[in-house]
């Protein structure tokens, strides 16, 4: 990893309310970490870096957490399409159709 670079740019917390979780608010929180990184060098294989115990981040959660290796510098993997004809309005629940 870059040493530029913060090991983790985002936390969400995730706060389960469920009391089978036990009464402590701490028992009850995971977190999604997101690092999101330019470099060249960057694979899957960084993922295992990021973990709750690392000094950056110390949380205290025992909750499976998710973490999101968003790496700006790769190829897309993704395409995505849009209809071209216009919609055609119906009366079915508001919902509309192509032509």
């Amino acid at each position: 990893m870059l040493h530029l670079q913060p090991l983790v740019d985002k936390m969400i917390p995730i706060y389960f309310d469920d009391p089978a979780f036990g009464s402590n608010d701490v028992d009850r929180v995971s977190q999604m970490f997101i690092s999101d990184k330019a470099g060249k060098s960057f694979n899957e294989g960084d993922l295992g870096v990021i973990t709750r115990k690392h000094g950056s981040i110390q949380c205290l959660s025992e909750l499976p957490c998710i973490v999101l290796l968003l790496d700006f510098n790769a190829d897309t993997k993704l395409s995505v399409t849009f209809p071209k004809k216009k919609p055609k309005p119906t009366n079915v629940c508001g919902s509309t159709l192509l032509e």
